[in-house]
């Protein structure tokens, strides 16, 4: 592979890789964040779901400038459009089926929230046939693993207290990771 081309790991193949990783999370996070935006944009995201999508990002273990964008664009996600028009061409249909899967997670999607999908698959250049056969797989999909997917949305307190002091944690080691390893 593309790792071992001279017979050992490639440093840096692996340090771009790794860069092309963390732009597509980008894409992902940012088109997340526009739709939870969507849903009802005369109110922007309260702090306890600012804070579930920072504790989300979190764990993704970004790089630090990566990490930023990813916060920055929670708060201010570009539109639907920009966002797939910059994303690659696989990468725009993971994002829409994520966006998809995501909209099925309460219930119900609202009509701020099909548009989004709608506006977001037409700059993608997914047409309208591709588009009922990703939302019929997508609701396949949540309905055979609704389960599984509903653990990760809880709410429980104590789990929201132990992500917090997690996240706290996990920024303060990030943010000095030079002065710890020297």
């Amino acid at each position: 592979g593309a790792y071992y081309r001279k017979g050992d790991l490639e440093e840096s193949a692996i340090v771009r890789h790794r860069a092309f990783a963390a732009r597509e999370l980008l894409f992902l996070v940012e088109a997340l964040a526009g739709l939870a935006i969507a849903e009802n944009p005369a109110q922007p995201l309260d702090a306890a779901r600012r804070r579930t999508i920072f504790r989300q990002i979190t764990r993704l273990h970004l790089p630090k400038m990566e990490d930023r964008a990813a916060r920055a664009s929670v708060v201010a996600p570009r539109t639907p459009k920009d966002i797939a028009r910059a994303a690659g061409p696989r990468m725009r249909i993971f994002v829409l089926e994520q966006l998809l899967l995501t909209a099925l997670a309460d219930g119900r999607a609202s009509g701020n929230e099909v548009g989004y999908i709608r506006t977001f698959a037409e700059a993608a250049q997914v047409t309208t046939e591709q588009l009922a056969a990703m939302q019929a797989e997508a609701a396949a999909y949540y309905a055979a693993n609704k389960e599984w997917l509903d653990a990760f949305a809880s709410t429980d307190p104590a789990m929201e207290w132990a992500d917090d002091v997690a996240e706290r944690v996990a920024h303060a080691v990030t943010d000095n990771v030079g002065a710890i390893l020297t």
